[in-house]
């Protein structure tokens, strides 16, 4: 029993160290993302400029347009191929 819980503490610790180094990054850019500064690392207030930036700018609107249609293309594409052959 003792080395079944000295196999698991280490296991835990590793757990988390990798979502550590998974989602912090993603935290941080999130919390970034409402700088109102220029520079990540200067923190100015909060701020919707950078996603009122993007919103306004026609390749991303276009991108995701694009992205959209591939994406219900390919959903309904795969659903009807994986009902024709689960039948």
């Amino acid at each position: 029993m003792s080395k079944l819980l000295s196999r698991i503490k280490p296991l835990k610790l590793i757990l988390f160290g990798t979502f550590a180094f998974l989602y912090i990054p993603i935290f941080a850019l999130m919390a970034m993302s409402f700088n109102g500064a220029h520079s990540p690392f200067i923190l100015k207030g909060f701020s919707f400029k950078w996603y009122s930036i993007l919103i306004h700018d026609s390749r991303v609107i276009h991108g995701l347009i694009n992205t959209l249609i591939v994406a219900t293309g390919s959903t309904i594409l795969s659903t009807i191929l994986g009902t024709m052959l689960a039948v």
